[in-house]
């Protein structure tokens, strides 16, 4: 250690980088990439974004004009303005500024700018600027993430051709401009070809990197707080629905609209009447999944309703935490985290995909039902974000065969309730149905495909007759009807059988928009399903309803570089909240962010050891000047790469109207090699050993 601290202190400083060019493509990076995180967090983040810019500014101008002999007092301040920043920081995340993170992605680019003296620092600068990109992505909810990743890119382009220029020019390499005549002779050069290409490149490599980059596919790295006051007050038990119902009682409706009676503390089976293609809100999440709001227990023959009640457990979150952990024994599997956007009202209910483990919500107090619904205490109103994390759950078919029929006397009572107006030919045919089966997943299995095969999907069926069970009127009466009947017909014929069930309301999963990463959630996805309880493995969701393409479950959760990060690569489950609490709890916040630019810092060095590859690849190809298509031997492509090779590292090509001894009259030091590349390329004899190690220096 004593060495190493000798060595840091009596190191050569790096030498002061003077170039006018690289530190305007950087401070445009610098500042397009601030810009682009302020447009994307919204109103609140603009003036946080003014000020970094101002900062920004300011740093940039005194590290140009003072890179030569910076003041070490400057460094000092520095080093305290970036822990000012940081301790900003925790202070916001605790007291629910607007994404904290965010504004120290910003503050702390922007004060580093003041460090920008040498190439070193400039390199750390863009890692910076990544690292803004990423927090820009894990906001972005659609195509204006790709503006600053476009611009910040092609930024980044320019920055590495004028390093090129600069080294090569530093070596005492200019490169060759040709003659007026020579270019009046090359006409199929347009002077905006160079343009075009270094456009399309920028173009291509943003358009697929803004495809890849996942937006807060794992734990988020900015606590998803709205922009709006946090939610006040304590939760209610009541369902509060903010649409007007739009549907009617009696089925001779055709009206379609936003409401879903099944958002509601009760849901009446004889309602009828479409829904709309209005977006209800989008959800951004590693993979597809049915997003739950609440269940059922109680069925009295025409609607289905809370045994319970309003009656629920409130949870408070503490004022150092950023989230609720809605469990304290979470679920052993992979985890995923799904962001919610909502844009057009909805209930005081948080959608859920998966089995919820933790949940962040600008709100005091949630309360769970007791159905495992979260209810809130206001409605979700448009523009409102949450963020839930949850389990994969996995349920293997033949382990649920072999589970039994040893339900807890709780379960029993409470889901096999059936109403004295189901009828025996309903019991009868579910009886039917499971009696080729010798276990309950495959009897459940058999009702389902039943429902699925044997009734037609119909909005508007006709209207319940009085005095009848809406579940009978459905299997034997109408043979149609919309999703609450199949569920309802299958939960009920489950319960006939001893197997407890329960109707289970949300949302499907809506369209993928692969461009954006976003589920578009619509109001006519509103849905119910069926869940089934079996011993040891809680509820598994079934699916009896036809024409809904997907899965209650969640399927195909991809794991991209940063999706699920932390469980990745197994770090230390280290708590989120507690952030005042101590280090550890404050570790923790930073953490991500702090991996996330580690490996961009992995990525960049990657892609410098790619392109090196790419030149290497470039140089074994036959020189324009050659009328050899391919070397005869193996001296010949030795000299001839060999020749390329050196062009490129000192950046002094060969212009297509030169000679090689045209070029080396500009450039002394390729006399040599000029004359070896002549015999390679024309003399019939091949090239001697002798001559080819005369090649050797430059390779």
């Amino acid at each position: 250690m004593g060495k190493l601290i000798r060595w840091y202190k009596n190191r050569e400083p790096a030498p002061a980088e003077t170039s006018a060019d690289l530190r305007r493509w950087l401070f445009l990076g610098m500042a397009f990439a601030i810009a682009g995180l302020g447009v994307t967090g919204g109103i609140l983040m603009l003036p946080f974004a003014a000020l970094a810019l101002v900062i920004l500014w300011f740093g940039h101008r005194y590290a140009s004009s003072q890179c030569e002999d910076p003041n070490p007092k400057v460094k000092r301040r520095v080093f305290i303005a970036i822990h000012i920043a940081f301790v900003y920081m925790l202070v916001g995340i605790s007291v629910g500024l607007p994404y904290p993170q965010a504004q120290m992605a910003m503050f702390g680019m922007a004060i580093i700018s003041w460090e920008m003296i040498n190439r070193g620092n400039m390199y750390t600068g863009w890692l910076f600027v990544l690292a803004n990109l990423h927090v820009t992505a894990t906001l972005s909810r659609g195509l204006i993430f790709f503006g600053p990743l476009l611009v910040v890119g092609s930024c980044f382009l320019a920055f590495l051709w004028v390093v090129e220029r600069v080294d090569a020019a530093a070596d005492g390499y200019q490169p060759v401009t040709p003659s007026q005549t020579a270019k009046a002779q090359v006409t199929n050069q347009p002077q905006w070809r160079w343009g075009a290409v270094f456009g399309g490149m920028a173009f291509a490599i943003g358009l697929v990197a803004f495809v890849l980059i996942p937006r807060f596919a794992g734990a988020p790295i900015v606590p998803p707080f709205t922009l709006r006051l946090p939610i006040q007050g304590g939760p209610q038990g009541q369902i509060i629905n903010p649409a007007v119902p739009l549907v009617q009682l009696e089925g001779t409706n055709n009206s379609t609209g936003e409401y879903y009676h099944g958002f509601d503390s009760r849901l009446d089976l004889s309602y009828r009447g479409g829904l709309s293609t209005a977006t209800m809100m989008y959800v951004r999440s590693p993979g597809r999944s049915y997003w739950r709001s609440h269940a059922y227990d109680f069925y009295d023959g025409r609607s289905w309703t809370q045994s319970a009640g309003d009656a629920v457990d409130v949870i408070t979150r503490p004022v150092t935490d950023v989230s609720f952990a809605l469990t304290d024994n979470p679920p052993q599997g992979a985890q995923f985290t799904q962001t919610f956007y909502v844009v057009n009202d909805l209930p005081n209910i948080a959608f859920v995909g998966g089995t919820p483990i933790e949940l962040f919500i600008p709100a005091e107090q949630i309360a769970i039902d007791s159905t495992g619904g979260i209810r809130l205490a206001e409605t979700l109103e448009s523009g409102m974000t949450y963020s839930v994390r949850s389990v994969v759950p996995t349920f293997n078919p033949d382990l649920l065969r072999a589970s039994g029929q040893n339900y807890p006397a709780d379960i029993r009572e409470k889901y096999l309730q059936l109403p004295e107006t189901v009828t025996q030919r309903t019991v009868d045919l579910a009886a039917d149905l499971i009696a080729p089966h010798n276990n309950v997943f495959d009897q459940i299995k058999a009702i389902e495909a039943h429902l699925l095969t044997s009734y037609p999907y119909d909005f508007f069926p006709p209207p319940q007759k009085p005095d009848t069970d809406s579940v009978d009127q459905f299997l034997f009466v109408d043979q149609t009807g919309y999703c609450e009947h199949y569920v309802s017909a299958m939960v009920v014929m489950l319960r006939s059988q001893g197997i407890p069930a329960r109707l289970v309301s949300g949302f499907g999963s809506g369209r993928y928009d692969m461009v954006n990463n976003l589920f578009e959630v619509r109001a006519l996805d509103a849905h119910a399903w069926v869940e089934v309880y079996f011993p040891e493995y809680g509820w598994v969701p079934f699916e009896p309803t036809p024409g809904w393409d997907g899965s209650p479950q969640i399927t195909g959760v991809n794991s991209w570089l940063f999706s699920g990060l932390a469980g990745a690569i197994n770090l230390p489950a280290i708590p989120f909240g507690a952030i005042a609490s101590g280090a550890v709890a404050a570790f923790s916040v930073v953490m991500t962010p702090l991996i996330v630019i580690a490996l961009l810092v992995g990525l960049f060095f990657a892609g410098r050891w790619l392109w090196g590859k790419y030149q290497d690849y470039l140089a074994t190809r036959p020189p324009a000047y050659s009328t050899l298509s391919d070397a005869p031997n193996r001296s010949r492509g030795q000299i001839l790469t060999r020749y390329r090779k050196i062009q490129r590292q000192r950046n002094a090509l060969r212009q297509p109207q030169q000679t090689t001894h045209d070029h080396a009259a500009v450039h002394d030091d390729f006399d040599t090699i000029a004359d070896l590349v002549d015999i390679a390329a024309y003399r019939p004899e091949p090239p001697t050993d002798d001559e080819v190690k005369q090649a050797l220096p430059f390779d």
